[in-house]
Order: C-alpha cells, then sequence, then structure tokens
C-alpha cells in the first residue's frame, strides 16, 4: 500500500483490503499506518473472485482497480492506466506490463493458445510442440495492446462494465477467474495491456501449497498445479464446449495407464524390478483423480465452489 500512496498521484482514490480470513495481515496493523483504507471480512477462504467481487460491490469510486497483495507501484502508473482507458473509450478492462522484484520484465502469455496448449500431454519432443502450436495459434488482434485476457494481478475497469457483466464467476476458488471473466468483458470492449505501465508482481501469491509446488522439480508429466489446472479446465468448458472438456478428459484418463506401463517398460528393459520408481506415475494419477472428481459438475456447468 504505501507504494500506492507514493506513486499515485493526480487522482482520489480509496483502498479496499478484502480479507479471506488469512492471519497473515492485522487489520489494526494496517489501518493505524493507513487510517483511510477500508478493510472487509469475508470470514472465510472465499478465493481470488468472490473477494474481488465483495471489494467491487463495496467501491465509491467509477473505477475500480483489482490488485494484487504482492504487487507493488513502481511509478504514476494507475493514473496514466485511467487516463489511457478514459481517453481510448472502446476498453472493457485493462491491464499493465508485470515485472519481477529486480524489475526485470515478467515473461507471460496472456493468450488463451498457452494455457490450451499447456493443457494437453503429448510425447514431449519438438515435432509435438510444433503440431500443437500449429493446431493450437495464438490470437491476432489489428491492436498490437490487445489481448486475450487480462491477468488478474492489475486489472482495471469502470463501474458499469463491472455491473453489466457481474464481476468474477464465483465458481472459480483461484486461477482460470480473469480468463473466463475477461472472455465476457470481451462482448463489451477490448481486453488491453498498456505497455507504457508497469507494476512489479512478486507472483508468490497467497497459496502455500502453489509456493511449494513451484518449488519442486516439475517434470513435463506432473506439471500441473492441481488447482491451477482444475480451474482452467472450468474455464475451457464453459468457453470451449461439452465437446471440447470431454476429449481434454478423455486423453488424461488414457495417459494414466500409459505412463505406467512406459516405466514398468523401462524397468524391465534395465531388468529391474517391473514396479519401482513409480512415484512420478502415482502422482499423476492423484492429480488426474482430482481433476476426475469434478467432472460431472463442471461438464453440466454446476454452480460448484471448484476448490481442491
Amino acid at each position: 500500500m504505501a507504494s500506492i500512496y507514493e506513486w499515485t498521484k493526480g487522482i482520489s482514490f480509496e483502498i479496499i483490503i478484502v480479507n479471506n480470513a488469512s492471519k497473515a495481515y492485522d487489520e489494526a496493523f494496517l489501518t493505524e499506518q493507513f487510517p483511510e483504507i477500508i478493510w472487509l471480512e469475508t470470514g472465510y477462504n472465499s478465493g481470488f473472485g468472490r473477494a474481488n467481487n465483495k471489494g467491487m460491490q463495496n467501491a465509491k469510486g467509477e473505477y475500480f482497480l483489482l490488485l494484487n497483495s504482492d504487487t507493488l507501484i513502481v511509478d504514476n502508473s494507475i493514473e496514466q492506466a485511467i487516463n489511457h482507458y478514459k481517453s481510448a473509450g472502446n476498453i472493457a478492462a485493462a491491464g499493465a506490463v508485470q515485472l519481477n522484484p529486480n524489475k526485470s520484465l515478467k515473461t507471460l502469455s496472456p493468450f488463451y493458445a498457452a494455457i490450451l496448449r499447456y493443457s494437453w500431454l503429448l510425447f514431449p519432443n519438438k515435432r509435438a510442440d510444433a503440431f500443437i502450436e500449429k493446431l493450437i495459434p495464438e490470437n491476432k488482434y489489428p491492436d498490437s495492446e490487445e489481448v486475450d485476457f487480462v491477468p488478474g494481478a492489475f486489472i482495471l475497469l469502470n463501474r458499469d462494465i463491472f455491473e453489466k457483466t457481474g464481476g468474477f464467476n464465483e465458481s472459480f476458488f483461484m486461477y482460470g477467474e480473469d480468463v473466463e471473466w475477461s472472455n465476457r468483458l470481451k462482448k463489451l470492449g477490448k481486453t488491453i495491456i498498456f505497455q507504457d505501465c508497469k507494476f512489479i508482481h512478486d507472483e508468490w501469491g497467497s497459496s502455500a501449497e502453489r509456493k511449494q509446488h513451484q518449488l519442486e522439480e516439475i517434470t513435463y508429466f506432473n506439471r500441473f498445479d492441481p488447482q491451477a489446472q482444475l480451474s482452467n479446465l472450468v474455464w475451457i468448458r464453459k468457453q470451449f464446449g461439452a465437446f471440447y472438456y470431454t476429449a481434454l478428459m478423455l486423453h488424461y484418463w488414457l495417459w494414466v495407464p500409459i505412463f505406467y506401463l512406459l516405466k514398468v517398460g523401462a524397468n524391465s528393459l534395465k531388468f529391474r524390478y517391473p514396479f519401482q520408481e513409480l512415484t512420478a506415475q502415482r502422482k499423476f494419477a492423484r492429480t488426474i483423480g482430482t481433476f476426475s472428481k469434478h467432472f460431472i459438475s463442471i461438464l453440466f456447468n454446476r454452480k460448484v465452489f471448484y476448490k481442491v
């Protein structure tokens, strides 16, 4: 918050903190330092979308900026982004360029293709990579700043857009909700990332489990963060339909026995006990099992809180 007060000039603003029953933040401590802030409690870990919806529902301003707790403002990017938003006139939501803590550019792809390609498991080689890139091309726009979705760490929009869309879909617990919302936002205008507006995003987030996953050695088959990929599957079903989603799940189910058989075969060829060193296979099976528990609910678009 200190960086917001330090760098944001030329506009009046309020800061709303929505606390998801986290003990990492102390209301008394923060309000003593920043008495102007508005502190809201959800009373439980309501996830990213529900918490941000609550904040927007209680906001008084004309423009809303959703800003992650693990971000820092590094210049007057908030006022600059609002001025760009106002002058463009055809923007539904806008973001800014993300930087690492050392201020180097953070590489990310705010396009559907990156998530869809990542979701499919093919034999890991250059030919498979080339095939999936050709099969799932990245969208191209006349405006070089337009993207498929605005990442949730920094989303700027006005009140009217929020009210027309209803905000985030509250079936999402965390991850994927920004992608799903942007698909609805694009029906009202462009989704843009302003290239001259920047902010630092530490990107560890509030999830200890996700941090641990990122620190672990990630293999080709065990690359999925269960919560993140479950949310992606919910979005994929909503945007691309039941057939695409079912085909994706079928190929996961097929990979479970194939992954085991490949390891058993490799062990046998080396004259070792066939069923040793199956830790990666078991982990993969557990992850696909997690997705499978939600298969029917996702297939029929049930209003379920998709939390691992």
